[in-house]
């Protein structure tokens, strides 16, 4: 399941960035949603890290099971902590802009044995 409903305003892959106007990767999408939006867990998992990342701002990564680990950035606030076990669609955090960013949104990864994937392409066999 998606971290929330919303706008995609921004996909997977090459793009250019809002900040300095360079081309470059973009790990994840970015769903366009109102300040303190709840963020909801894409599927059942184990909090491994809730905390400050520098480009991330406040974010949380998930793990899982089998290699894949989604992480939730720019968050206003976390409402998890490391060792917490969450079901899917728990709200895990507040929507913010946090971080590198432009204004307030949920950046949302999929990685699957560290490596980046689309998450549109895999959140199906995820939720």
């Amino acid at each position: 399941m998606p971290p929330s409903q919303g706008r995609i305003s921004s996909r997977f892959g090459l793009r250019l960035d809002p900040l300095d106007g360079k081309i470059r990767k973009h790990s994840g999408i970015d769903i366009a949603v109102p300040e303190n939006t709840p963020v909801q867990s894409a599927a059942e998992g184990k909090v491994v890290f809730s905390g400050f990342s520098n480009g991330y701002g406040n974010c949380i990564v998930v793990d899982h099971g089998n290699g894949l680990t989604t992480l939730y950035g720019h968050n206003s606030r976390n409402l998890v902590s490391v060792g917490d076990s969450i079901k899917s669609g728990t709200a895990i955090a507040l929507s913010g802009s946090t971080g590198r960013t432009t204004g307030p949104h949920i950046h949302f990864e999929v990685r699957m044995d560290g490596v980046a994937v689309d998450p549109s392409e895999v959140l199906g066999a995820i939720g």
